[in-house]
């Protein structure tokens, strides 16, 4: 199942102009429990039947940490916050976080679904922002290996999906990865936020690792290489929000194709630098004032698709949207 995503990394500077409406993650924060795990052993494990809206899409279950949990040592497997089994850190904010384990050098992940409130609706661009934390003890108690990952992904569909294994789920392809940043902040909590558009419809948002994280290309491990060594991670604050439509109506869709008729995309009126887009965040095409795009990069036609534009104006005021290229 391929559903293909046009990721765009505008990084702070676009993201502290964006204009965003409601989270459509419930309970993005795991402060809202069903009941408060009450078992010194750690049914914090069980995390559909402790938090609210979020369940796992495997045979192995992510975690949920909530101050209400009673404290227990370590190494009893306690769910407590901050104190608990993988490790010591307070939320981002609030009482609670999520957590999940992802094995360098193995196939396995655990995973974190859940129902979005609304559809994410294709071709409409999304902010998603979330904060993670690598757990202190995200190693092989045995060896002492400290394990940390690069590329934790999201997966976004219109149904759910289940893995009936502990192994890393197959056949899926996920639209957004942290990347090649190694997770690798204990101490704090490490901040994500991207803008997202999405080519099919989705009503689920599932979090974990679809692809083995092998040691030295995705997983580092320290003080040397063990394989199947744990990494694991919290995760706290996420949310999903539709970016709001500008006042301004810019067009869309165009067509360049050689018959002289809607063979260039620009925008009417506007006095600012244009950046384009493609899916995978690569810039194609870069526009200054009275300029319009034909529809090629480097000399060559571009796919057809849907591309973003990010257009700054002269006051320092950002403009985004998303163009449909058709042959």
């Amino acid at each position: 199942m391929n559903y293909t995503l046009l990721i765009v990394s505008l990084f702070c500077y676009l993201i502290s102009h964006s204009q965003c409406d409601t989270n459509l993650v419930r309970n993005g924060g795991f402060e809202d429990l069903y009941q408060c795990p009450e078992n010194i052993t750690g049914n914090y494990w069980e995390l559909a039947e402790n938090a609210m809206f979020w369940q796992s899409a495997s045979n192995h279950s992510p975690d949920v940490f909530n101050t209400c949990i009673p404290y227990v040592a370590m190494n009893d497997g306690g769910g407590n916050v901050p104190d608990n089994y993988w490790g010591y850190q307070f939320p981002h904010q609030g009482d609670g976080y999520g957590g999940m384990a992802v094995v360098c050098g193995a196939e396995f992940s655990e995973y974190l679904q859940t129902p979005l409130s609304s559809a994410m609706a294709a071709g409409r661009p999304y902010e998603l922002e979330f904060w993670l934390s690598s757990g202190d003890t995200s190693f092989t108690f045995e060896t002492g290996v400290y394990c940390v990952l690069r590329g934790l992904e999201f997966l976004f569909t219109p149904d759910p999906v289940f893995w009936p294994d502990v192994t890393n789920m197959i056949g899926y392809q996920p639209q957004y990865s942290t990347g090649s940043v190694l997770l690798n902040d204990s101490l704090g909590w490490m901040h994500f936020k991207d803008t997202i558009v999405l080519e099919t419809d989705a009503q689920y948002m599932t979090i974990g690792r679809w692809t083995p994280a092998p040691i030295g290309a995705t997983c580092d491990c320290f003080p040397g290489e063990f394989v199947s060594a744990f990494s694991y991670y919290y995760i706290d604050d996420i949310a999903l929000r539709p970016i709001k439509s500008k006042e301004n109506s810019y067009p869309n869709i165009f067509t360049p194709n050689g018959d002289s008729n809607n063979d260039h995309w620009y925008l009417p009126n506007y006095c600012g630098r244009i950046i384009i887009y493609n899916r995978w965040g690569a810039i194609v095409a870069e526009l200054e004032q009275g300029e319009s795009w034909n529809g090629r990069t480097s000399g060559e036609e571009c796919a057809e698709g849907v591309y973003y534009f990010m257009a700054e104006s002269p006051d320092s005021r950002i403009e985004s949207g998303y163009i449909h290229l058709m042959r």
